[in-house]
């Protein structure tokens, strides 16, 4: 009997953050699964520790939950006592590639016929932000303190030295091809600079408009999620992308506006000496508030009520 991708989907709650690149890859393993026609009974998932471990309770098969960094040995163990099982390694970039790194090596060497995901997005995730071993030197995630002083490894690279037979690392196709009445499209940001500080630039939004336009033709919804959220970039691409579509609703228009607006008329902070602002006016505490805090702020701050303040008192030695 054919099995659809859905067959393949557990009840298991995927706990991943909204918008995760790891939703895009348990969904193209489902249907792989599917289109390759095999039983769930025929599939066994080996997966490490870290967000990508998850993914073997996601997946409707025999699922193995294995240590840090031991994915591929179990994976080989298991393919060795049963060759006629379709096995599959699930790891992440620090599982496979940090403390796995050895077995990553080995198991190239053996050559055997088993499958491995690497989820590879340059940090620790599930510890919110390390850097891992793919981490481009000289970036900085939000749990180092300074950029990343190390050379990445190429996982590409060390997998075709260590004679593995099928190297590949996906990219967007230049089709869509729809498994399901409902699409997901996420725009993951790029460049050099970590993804979520990235403003896409209309030309490069342009192109996707009639392709979600014929995307919404052949399925029931369609969801679409921008993931590049550092400066409000995110809200700003979305709603261009709503607008060549021609589908913005008022209050999304002058959402919009306000937001051209704002980046109309921000300025880049600028900073001075102390001996740039001249002498004040005398010693008083106003002069000196005056001498540091721009006009309008203080202005603000004057706003604020006695009540809506508390001050404590402590004693310094």
């Amino acid at each position: 009997m054919a099995l659809k991708p859905s067959d393949f989907k557990t009840d298991v709650f995927a706990d991943w953050c909204p918008g995760c690149g790891d939703f895009g890859i348990m969904t193209a393993l489902q249907i792989a699964l599917a289109e390759l026609g095999v039983q769930p009974h025929q599939v066994v998932l080996v997966s490490g520790i870290g967000c990508s471990g998850k993914e073997a309770h996601n997946v409707k098969a025999y699922g193995v939950h294995t240590l840090h960094g031991r994915t591929l040995p179990f994976a080989t163990g298991i393919k060795v006592a049963n060759p006629d099982l379709e096995v599959i390694a699930i790891g992440g970039d620090g599982d496979g590639l940090g403390i796995g790194a050895g077995h990553f090596v080995s198991t190239g060497r053996r050559n055997l016929d088993i499958t491995y995901i690497i989820h590879d997005n340059g940090v620790y995730g599930l510890t919110k932000g390390q850097a891992s071993p793919t981490l481009k030197l000289g970036l900085k995630t939000k749990a180092i303190p300074k950029p990343n002083i190390n050379q990445a490894l190429n996982p590409i690279a060390l997998a075709l030295m260590t004679a593995y037979t099928i190297v590949d690392e996906p990219l967007l196709p230049s089709d869509i091809h729809l498994t399901s009445d409902i699409a997901y499209l996420r725009w993951h940001g790029k460049g050099s600079r970590p993804w979520y500080d990235y403003r896409y630039g209309v030309d490069e939004l342009r192109p996707w408009a009639p392709k979600v336009q014929t995307i919404a033709e052949k399925v029931q919804k369609v969801y679409g999620y921008f993931n590049n959220h550092y400066h409000g970039y995110a809200v700003e691409n979305c709603l261009q992308i709503m607008e060549m579509m021609g589908s913005l609703e008022p209050r999304q228009v002058e959402a919009k506006a306000k937001i051209e607006s704002y980046r109309k008329n921000s300025v880049q902070q600028t900073f001075s000496t102390l001996e740039s602002f001249g002498p004040p006016k005398d010693m008083s505490f106003r002069s000196l508030i005056e001498y540091f805090v721009p006009a309008e702020r203080l202005k603000r701050a004057e706003q604020i009520q006695n009540d809506e303040l508390q001050v404590d008192r402590k004693s310094v030695v």
